[in-house]
């Protein structure tokens, strides 16, 4: 006979911070892409221009379409229930926030003997 106990312990480490998006939705828009790319932590170096809000004014024609681009690939649509997940209770007052969520299991086994070099030897 065994017993067997286990606790999932669960966890949320908020990781945002403040923003200041800029008043043009373009910028909302490269705001949005920056939130995507640190939730799915995709840090290369091709997408750096594309997610840099506050400079969104320095954007050629071709780099904005890029924007839209990677916006219509990257829908919310994709990220929601998955990635994103809407709590007024977790934003409080901001209009998002970001959390790491984290789950430790605990197990414990305890048995009442166990075999040792074809031995059965009682567990105390």
């Amino acid at each position: 006979m065994s017993f067997h106990l286990f606790r999932d312990q669960f966890g949320l480490r908020p990781t945002s911070s403040r923003a200041t998006i800029p008043d043009n939705d373009l910028a909302r828009v490269m705001y949005y892409l920056h939130c995507v790319f640190s939730a799915i932590e995709y840090k290369d170096q091709d997408v750096r221009r594309y997610r840099d809000y506050r400079h969104w004014s320095l954007l050629s024609e071709a780099e904005q379409r890029m924007v839209l681009v990677l916006a219509l690939t990257l829908s919310p649509d994709e990220f929601d229930g998955k990635v994103f997940f809407h709590s007024d209770e977790l934003c409080g007052d901001s209009g998002n926030k970001f959390y790491e969520l984290s789950q430790v299991r605990h197990q414990l086994l305890a048995v009442q003997s166990i075999v040792i070099a074809g031995q059965t030897r009682h567990v105390k």
